[in-house]
């Protein structure tokens, strides 16, 4: 969180700003910072998502501390909400593509982490993140082998971090046989 304010315009110059801070609204305000006067500005990294927080600032000397300023008030961020509707899909290349559908409500995603998990014969899973995409909704999985089994979910994030995995979509991988012909289709027999 950026806090920015205006020296003041008339009287004994300033030589330091205290930057105070309430996790309540307009009550318990406790000083968190002390900024050289030759500055106007100070970012506080200790905010948690999804919070409002008061802010005042005070100018002062070597003589006193003056008067607050206006409070402001903000509230953080929160992660963006869980994407729903994930599919997954076998493309003509034997990779499996990804969609799913944004959160419609809540922060707005900056990007998707996408994650995969492989099933094998004896039932072992691990789950590893296998890609991240920017706001399109869609991903394309070009690391996949052939007949196997995987499940995929979806995360979506912004600054405040990711939010919670999507519904997960399951697909087996088909046969893949390099440099051969894909298999006939409508095949049929008269008598």
């Amino acid at each position: 969180m950026v806090i920015s304010w205006t020296a003041p315009a008339d009287g004994p110059d300033p030589e330091e700003y205290r930057v105070y801070r309430s996790n309540l609204i307009g009550s318990n305000l406790r000083q968190i910072a002390t900024v050289p006067a030759e500055s106007t500005t100070y970012t506080d990294d200790t905010v948690r998502e999804e919070r409002w927080y008061a802010y005042r600032v005070r100018a002062a000397n070597s003589q006193a501390e003056g008067p607050e300023s206006i409070q402001t008030r903000v509230q953080t961020p929160g992660v963006p909400n869980q994407p729903t509707e994930t599919t997954a899909s076998e493309d003509t290349a034997g990779e499996v593509v990804i969609t799913w559908t944004a959160p419609t409500d809540g922060p707005d995603p900056t990007g998707y982490k996408v994650y995969r998990e492989r099933i094998t014969a004896g039932g072992e899973r691990g789950k590893t993140q296998v890609g991240t995409t920017g706001t399109e909704t869609s991903f394309t999985d070009e690391t996949v082998a052939p007949e196997v089994m995987y499940i995929y979910t979806v995360r979506a994030k912004n600054d405040a971090g990711h939010g919670s995995e999507s519904n997960m979509a399951f697909i087996t991988t088909g046969v893949q046989n390099d440099g051969a012909p894909p298999a006939p289709e409508d095949t049929s027999a008269d008598q």
